[in-house]
């Protein structure tokens, strides 16, 4: 099994391994298809050659290729060559591709039961935009893989401002990410909308787990304000079908001092969902998100 993608770019960028002055990066790149492996080739042509880069197997494997910057890449996805000059620079000065082809996005399900005051069983349909936010979207990815969300709270939740989550209940996977921040993605300034999600910071480079989602009614001026941090860079979105799901999950309202609703700092505690559970009884609850694409594949 490869180390987490996010951990090795990070300490890749720590360590410095791309050069600005002798014009060599250091580039990953990773495959969020399913079930197709991607074969990667340089692209040569002064001598008029393809030659082999690397093999980069599916559901967020990567390889890490040392290159001239403005180099070009190809690969082939259903019979056909796509090319790509890695370009996206993060903060950092590194460079991050997904390889996903011509493909609109990757489609997430996240399963809620006993929402709002009916109690109803729900489902958030999120379609993940690799080329959006490339490290955003991986980590997201990559943390619906190891079941991070399951059985997340929707910790604070506002009405059209904001519903944020990310707070493991399994304290394992919570102490095992909470310090691995990963650089800012450089972004597209996509303006944020309704049903937008973003990881949220607290500085340059913070990201962690802790993700957002726009509320419906947002107003304008809110809408313009997202995004206005570097490490605000949307990398899907809920469909527009389930957005009225997030209008009936059970609001507390903005983190102290801001309000009344939970104290995240507090959650991340051994204890933290026992606290949520006393405080907070009506809360709501991911029970579980899942790549659907990669769900159907295991069950044939």
């Amino acid at each position: 099994m490869q180390p987490r993608l996010i951990t090795i770019l990070t300490a890749c960028l720590a360590a410095g391994v791309t050069s600005e002055e002798s014009g060599r990066r250091v580039v990953t790149f990773v495959n969020e298809f399913p079930d197709k492996t991607i074969e990667l080739f340089w692209e040569d042509h002064e001598k008029g050659i393809r030659r082999k880069a690397g093999k980069v197997e599916p559901r967020g494997a990567y390889i890490n290729v040392e290159t001239t910057v403005g180099h070009e890449f190809s690969y082939v996805v259903d019979n056909q060559r796509h090319f790509v000059v890695p370009s996206n620079v993060n903060s950092n000065g590194g460079q991050f591709v997904s390889l996903f082809g011509s493909e609109d996005g990757v489609q997430v399900r996240c399963e809620l039961s006993d929402v709002g005051e009916r109690g109803t069983a729900e489902k958030l349909d999120i379609m993940i935009k690799p080329y959006w936010s490339p490290m955003g979207a991986t980590r997201f990815l990559e943390l619906v893989r190891q079941g991070y969300f399951d059985g997340v709270a929707l910790n604070r939740v506002v009405p059209k401002f904001l519903t944020q989550f990310g707070i493991a209940k399994d304290v394992g996977l919570r102490r095992k990410f909470e310090k691995e921040a990963f650089p800012d993605d450089s972004g597209e300034n996509r303006k944020f909308r309704p049903g937008y999600m973003s990881f949220a910071g607290n500085g340059v480079d913070s990201r962690t787990t802790e993700v957002f989602i726009v509320m419906p009614g947002a107003p304008h001026y809110q809408l313009n304000h997202f995004g206005q941090n570097s490490w605000e860079t949307p990398f899907g979105y809920v469909e527009a079908e389930d957005l009225e799901v997030l209008t009936r999950i059970k609001a507390y309202g903005d983190v102290p001092p801001f309000g009344e609703g939970p104290d995240s700092a507090r959650i991340y505690d051994e204890d933290g969902y026992a606290y949520l559970e006393e405080k907070f009884p009506d809360l709501d609850y991911l029970d579980t998100c899942y790549v659907v694409a990669e769900r159907i594949s295991d069950e044939l």
